[in-house]
């Protein structure tokens, strides 16, 4: 039969959201998709872009910015712009993994207290050094 998936189930609604998801993750992307904004409540968005960054893409080798050009350089699954100044992520995603990176933001990345968790690469402040 190759090439076929066949999905049956009572339920309309959850055979609709099936439909839906197969031509959404078998649909080509467009030649150059816009980047998504996603604004963050509780998180930096620099921190959050370095987490996405290294998870997704592996990281960087040295010191470099989340700015840039709205290509997607060679090797990157996803590309993740910081934009502090209103706290958002500019994402530039496949679907499946814009998905994915809304769950995270949602559960773990972007909850209260997310940015209370210490830095272990900052050097430490000394006590009474300001």
């Amino acid at each position: 039969m190759g090439n076929r998936l066949i999905v049956t189930s009572a339920d309309a609604q959850a055979l609709a959201l099936t439909v839906e998801l197969f031509r959404m993750l078998t649909k080509s992307p467009p030649a150059d998709p816009d980047f998504e904004v996603l604004r963050l409540k509780n998180a930096r968005a620099d921190n959050v872009a370095r987490v996405l960054d290294e998870a997704f893409n592996g990281g960087r080798g040295g010191k470099g910015g989340f700015g840039g050009g709205p290509a997607m350089p060679r090797g990157e699954r996803v590309r993740v712009v910081a934009d502090p100044g209103s706290n958002s992520l500019l994402i530039k995603a496949s679907p499946l993994d814009t998905l994915t990176i809304r769950r995270l933001l949602e559960t773990a990345l972007d909850v209260e207290g997310a940015d209370d968790v210490p830095d272990e690469r900052l050097p430490k402040k000394r006590k009474g050094a300001d």
